[in-house]
């Protein structure tokens, strides 16, 4: 349940009595204006009970992508930290490396065209 819910509800109830009030004393006019509160709230409540499901079908989607994320992160730093062991302060070297390896590469890729 959320707000929309409980200010439909309410509205729906205004609605009923403003309906009863203008059926009572004879006020189409008071009568017509609870008739559309009612069907405002109705609506406005509708819309929370929407709101509520896609929120319900969309949070298991949602814990699961922040479980891979974590999972991820989890895989990375060790990995990361494996490499900067390793490397040590030859960065610059590495970034060399990497960057002689992708050249190599497209103009093998490339060269085949």
């Amino acid at each position: 349940m959320n707000q929309d819910n409980v200010e439909g509800a309410a509205k729906e109830a205004v609605g009923t009595v403003k309906e009863t009030a203008g059926d009572v004393t004879g006020d189409k006019e008071l009568a017509n204006q609870g008739a559309f509160e009612q069907v405002v709230g109705a609506v406005q409540e509708t819309m929370g009970d929407l709101r509520d499901t896609v929120a319900a079908a969309v949070e298991p989607a949602l814990d699961m992508a922040r479980d891979t994320v974590q999972a991820g992160r989890e895989r990375y730093r060790p990995a990361a930290r494996a490499v900067a062991d390793r490397m040590g302060d030859q960065t610059g070297l590495a970034l060399l490396a990497a960057g002689v390896a992708g050249f190599a590469l497209g103009w093998l890729v490339a060269s085949r065209r």
